[in-house]
This record gives C-alpha cells, sequence and structure tokens, in this order.
C-alpha cells in the first residue's frame, strides 16, 4: 500500500498504539476500521517515522513545554502531521502508553475537522480499553487547533508566493512584449 492509497479521504485520520501486553500485537485504525495486515501496518509506521523524522515540531503552545504535558507537541511536515497522546494506562512493565494520531490537514481550515479528530481519537481510546484524562484532551484540542492554524496561515503563505510569481511572470512577459 503506497502513501496516496493511505490516503483514500484527504483528511481521514490513523491511529496507532502499543498493546499493554508485550505477547500482542500493537492496535492500528484507519479510517474508522481496525487494520490486521502486515503490509498496511508497516506502511503507518513508515509514514509515521518519515513525518516524526523530517517534520517540524509545532512548539507555539504552552502544553508543549511542560514534562507533565499529556501531549507531545505536534509535528507538521508538507500537509502530514502526527501528534502522541499520553494515555493512563501503563503497559505490562510498568511504562507509560500512548496514542500516535496520524494524518493529512483537510483542503479546508475549519473547526469542524478538530472536534471530528476530537471525538475520533477519543473513540479510538475507548475502543481499544485506553483513558485520556481530561486536562490532556483540553491539551489535545489544543494541539489540533495549532495544526489547523498552522496548516491555513502556510497555505496563505503558498497562495501569497503564487500570485506575486504569476504578477511578476506577466511583467516579464509584457516587456519581452514591447521589447520584440
Amino acid at each position: 500500500m503506497r502513501d496516496d492509497e493511505l490516503h483514500s479521504d484527504a483528511s481521514e485520520l490513523f491511529f496507532h498504539s502499543q498493546s499493554l501486553h508485550h505477547d500482542r500485537p500493537d492496535h492500528v485504525q484507519v479510517g474508522g476500521e481496525r487494520v490486521d495486515g502486515t503490509l498496511q501496518r508497516r506502511e503507518l509506521a513508515q509514514n509515521i517515522n518519515e513525518v516524526s523524522r523530517s517534520g517540524r515540531r509545532l512548539q507555539d503552545y504552552q502544553c508543549c513545554h511542560s514534562s507533565e504535558s499529556g501531549v507531545v507537541a505536534p509535528v507538521f511536515y508538507n500537509d502530514r502531521f502526527t501528534l502522541r497522546i499520553r494515555v493512563e494506562e501503563l503497559d505490562d512493565a510498568g511504562r507509560e502508553t500512548a496514542i500516535v494520531c496520524y494524518g493529512r490537514m483537510p483542503r479546508e481550515s475549519s473547526m469542524d475537522w478538530v472536534c471530528r479528530a476530537m471525538t475520533e481519537t477519543q473513540a479510538f481510546a475507548d475502543r481499544i480499553g485506553r483513558t485520556i484524562s481530561c486536562d490532556t484532551r483540553k491539551e489535545m484540542r489544543k494541539s489540533f487547533e495549532t495544526l489547523l492554524k498552522t496548516h491555513g496561515s502556510l497555505r496563505n503563505s503558498l497562495k501569497r508566493l503564487l500570485r506575486r510569481f504569476v504578477v511578476l511572470a506577466l511583467r516579464w512577459i509584457r516587456r519581452i512584449g514591447v521589447t520584440k
């Protein structure tokens, strides 16, 4: 499965969470459906790793700087993101566990996307028996809002750059046409 196949819906969310028991498979969900296939799991892991390695950590909100934070600063790369959300349950070795949310940003910036991302993340946590604290949910919302704001400002910057390029290209074409 290629990356574009993982994204049939441009704003579809993907979730991964390590099993609490070392002898059981991790929990993976794509588009609301549990994923059991090894190839899909591997592709999703590769995409999450690529964004985590190559992306830019967004640290322009306060919760990112706290070591007690339940949400690790979102990572943004092109139009994709990852967000690591700590849950209350520990694995069988006593270590903290988390849910990783991965996806592409929606084409249009809308608070509806933030609400949907929150709902889908909570539904995944409920399905796999994980607890997201109230404080972590607040941080998670702030993270999704930050992602949406950042994506919107990048899109606007690209639009301005493209407009400027078109204006300069038209001036250059007129100048060449005048000199011929």
